[in-house]
């Protein structure tokens, strides 16, 4: 997995709040996002989602890297656009 790839599985995790909608939204299966978030903590060395009953919530280091993650994420779109043109 790449860092971008992660990146952009953990911002629909945290956008939708839900492991099994960013996984449809993604079409990939929720057992391989699930491995791509937890490699991705491993990674980071910090836990970043709080799994409750109603779906999914970012810790303190969850929001801190969504905030970070929503930007190089733009970036990167931007990036794309501007290299097309």
């Amino acid at each position: 997995m790449d860092r971008l790839t992660a990146t952009r599985v953990f911002v629909t995790v945290v956008e939708h709040g839900s492991l099994t909608q960013a996984a449809d939204i993604l079409h990939i299966a929720q057992p391989a996002l699930s491995q791509q978030l937890a490699t991705l903590e491993g990674e980071v060395r910090q836990q970043l989602l709080l799994r409750t009953k109603r779906g999914v919530v970012p810790t303190q280091a969850g929001r801190t890297l969504y905030r970070h993650a929503q930007l190089i994420l733009r970036q990167c779109d931007q990036a794309q656009l501007e290299m097309q043109a």
